[in-house]
């Protein structure tokens, strides 16, 4: 019967150096799996985003990594010979888990998307920059994948 060797886990050490990587001799300490448990809502970025809709403010939060990752599944439409990259559906969700102040309803997003402008993508571009969420690597993606199922091949 194969059975997974046993591991052990070492005991935080706050005052342990450990040398690094980079090259530059600087030993540092790395963060304690309960430091990174506290500090992760302190990466949580929130902003104004003014003058949108027509001269109004509204408040945003960056995603968090589960959210963002939500909104990339989000993105990918699995129909015809490859991904295609449903826009649509990934901005409403991004605006809907996104914005705060005010708080929408989805059917109240759904309106916003169909009738605004620019306010609407300026938005939605702030939300990318402070959450992480690089649409150009979707992009990237989606060609890679077309570029590798051309007509004719298996």
């Amino acid at each position: 019967m194969n059975e997974l060797p046993q591991t052990t886990v070492e005991e935080a050490n706050p005052d342990r150096q450990y040398a690094t990587s980079n090259g530059d001799g600087i030993p540092r300490r790395y963060a304690t799996a309960e430091e990174l448990l506290t500090n992760a809502p302190k990466d949580i970025i929130e902003k104004d985003v003014e003058d949108v809709f027509g001269g109004l403010t509204v408040r945003v939060r960056g995603l968090t990594a589960a959210q963002a990752a939500h909104v990339k599944q989000q993105s990918f439409n699995m129909s015809g010979r490859g991904p295609d990259l449903a826009w649509a559906q990934m901005e409403i969700t991004q605006f809907e888990l996104g914005v705060i102040e005010p708080k929408l309803k989805r059917e109240q997003v759904l309106m916003l998307h169909r009738t605004a402008g620019p306010s609407f993508t300026k938005v939605i571009q702030v939300l990318d920059e402070i959450s992480g969420i690089g649409k150009e690597e979707l992009r990237t993606a989606q060609r890679e994948f077309q570029e590798d199922r051309q007509p004719g091949e298996v």
